[in-house]
């Protein structure tokens, strides 16, 4: 999905593990999430094994897929066409865990991204107001969000070589000929990235460090940036940190609030709002305020299931959960408050249930999750808000990290 944003950068089976909701707790802890978020976290929970098994054989063979939901009691796949033999086999051993349910769909989500794709790189030729691409969960087309007037202006006056006037996406989309269905909406506003170019206030942490610290990235284009740590991960035996590759470049290094030293950048990935940085990461988050020293562990990762209910640790906000995955691979396009403009690719995205503003200036990088027994299993990192409905959170999502890094989360 593309989005020109007006971003800030910034489920039912019983388990054997603290099943019942919190008897109170930190409102700022996933010891405080309410009753009615927990039960149906604890539900999804319980089918991990369940995803885990289909993601084993997607991550190979894609064919028709679309995408995983949790829907009623199970988790259903939603996918074009015949299942191949691995994945009837997957759905099978699948069933053996949990309720699964194939549901057809009209197109994959390999021909729907396809799609996008020729959308995407015909409105960058042309200048079109593009904001916002997304597939359909059930593949059934593509929806395209048309960027509001102002922000398509500044991403025009900062573009190397600006269209000499603005071209309608809606026509643009008519003359491709798409086999697809498009569905066009009008933007209600940007993205805002969720780094802080002011003091923010986990404050004082150490090596190996936790998720959820408070980091700071002095010597950038806009002075000191506040962002947060992300998780700690493996590749070749030795562990890094991760956080959001808009709050750092390769000459940056990171501290935390007391002003330690925690490392410089080791491998990045713009497009993907990704950074690894060359410091030994723990298998442990902050869970808890700004200003906490509680913390949870990491036990597992996971791909993306539309509609599960996640939480985030940014270092701003604090932990906030009931944040419920939507559908879709966002490729977002925006500027900043300084007007340095941006795109980023395969993101994802999640609503806050309740309404809640999703994340706040300082959480980006922080950490993205589910609940994992008594500790907590990745599913990404901080990157964005919707400055018009703040509920909406962009994040990256594991996968991605996973295989653009070629790194495993550290667990205990």
């Amino acid at each position: 999905m593309v989005v020109p944003l007006a971003m800030s950068l910034l489920a039912l089976l019983p388990v054997a593990e603290a099943a019942a909701a919190p008897g109170g707790g930190d409102g700022r802890s996933t010891g405080g999430i309410p009753a009615a978020t927990w039960t149906v976290m604890r539900r999804q929970e319980a089918l991990q094994p369940v995803v885990d098994r289909l993601y084993r054989e997607i991550d190979g063979a894609p064919g028709g897929f679309v995408s995983l939901a949790f829907e009623g009691d199970g988790v259903s796949v939603y996918w074009k066409g015949e299942l191949t033999p691995g994945m009837a086999r997957a759905v099978a051993e699948a069933r053996s865990l949990g309720r699964v349910r194939v549901r057809p769909a009209p197109y994959s989500k390999r021909e729907l991204e396809a799609a996008a794709a020729e959308i995407e790189a015909a409105a960058t030729a042309a200048g079109a107001d593009l904001q916002e691409i997304s597939v359909r969960y059930d593949g059934t087309g593509l929806d395209v969000v048309r960027m509001d007037g102002v922000t398509a202006a500044r991403v025009r006056a900062r573009s190397a070589s600006p269209a000499p006037a603005r071209t309608s996406i809606d026509g643009l989309i008519s003359e491709l000929g798409l086999s697809v269905p498009v569905r066009v909406t009008a933007g209600r506003g940007p993205l805002r990235l969720a780094s802080c170019d002011v003091v923010c206030s986990r404050l004082d942490d150490t090596a190996p460090w936790n998720g959820g610290t408070r980091i700071r990235i002095p010597g950038t284009a806009k002075g000191t940036l506040g962002c947060t740590s992300g998780f700690g991960v493996l590749k070749g035996g030795q562990s890094y940190l991760l956080t959001a590759s808009h709050c750092m470049n390769p000459t940056n290094v990171a501290y935390d609030y007391a002003n330690e030293r925690i490392g410089g950048v080791y491998a990045d990935n713009w497009d993907h709002d990704i950074t690894m940085i060359n410091a030994r990461g723990s298998a442990m988050i902050f869970d808890g305020p700004a200003a906490t020293s509680n913390t949870k562990v990491v036990r597992s990762s996971g791909g993306v299931v539309v509609n599960e209910l996640l939480c985030q640790s940014g270092s701003t906000s604090g932990v906030l959960c009931g944040l419920k995955t939507q559908a879709g691979s966002y490729t977002a396009y925006g500027c900043d408050s300084d007007d340095d403009c941006f795109s980023m690719h395969d993101l994802s995205r999640a609503a806050q249930v309740d309404g809640l503003q999703s994340c706040r200036e300082g959480d980006s990088g922080g950490p993205v999750y589910s609940l994992d027994g008594s500790g907590v299993r990745v599913k990404g990192t901080v990157t964005a808000y919707s400055v018009t409905d703040s509920s909406l959170l962009y994040y990256q999502d594991w996968t991605t990290i996973a295989s653009d890094f070629g790194v495993t989360a550290k667990t205990n």
